[in-house]
């Protein structure tokens, strides 16, 4: 879930299940418009761990992994 400053929250469910030897795109995408900064990132994994990004400079990409 991705919260803007505006308190705005958008969300985004990924999945890397396809079909027979195929797979999904596992990139979140998120049109956030005019806005500058993300107030937080909440990434829910798997595992049911918990992992929060702050202050998110836009326009990029990000390469987050699962903290062990």
């Amino acid at each position: 879930m991705v919260t803007l400053e505006d308190g705005t929250q958008l969300w985004r469910h990924v999945q890397s299940d396809g079909s027979y030897a195929s797979a999904s795109d596992l990139r979140v995408h998120f049109s956030l418009g005019e806005k500058q900064v993300v107030r937080t990132i909440e990434i829910r994994w798997p595992s049911g761990q918990v992992q929060v990004l702050k202050d998110v400079e836009v326009d990029q990409i990000l390469k987050v992994e699962e903290p062990r």
